[in-house]
């Protein structure tokens, strides 16, 4: 009789069951990140109008009114 060389099922169920065990672990950490990342680019985002807007109104050599925006 001659084996045939391969991985048993338990073997594969095992390792399965650890990546699903890792994944299930690393999930939060990859969920905040992505939550801090979205903060970052929002903050980003309100210092360009920022910018934008003060340099506006230093061209101008006065305050923006509602309707000149």
């Amino acid at each position: 009789m001659s084996r045939v060389s391969g991985f048993t099922m338990i073997e594969v169920l095992i390792t399965l069951g650890i990546i699903i065990i890792l994944m299930v672990a690393l999930m939060p950490a990859i969920n905040a990140a992505r939550e801090y990342s979205r903060s970052v680019e929002c903050q980003s985002n309100q210092q360009q109008i920022l910018d934008t807007f003060l340099a506006r109104r230093k061209s101008l050599g006065a305050t923006l009114r509602a309707e000149t925006l």
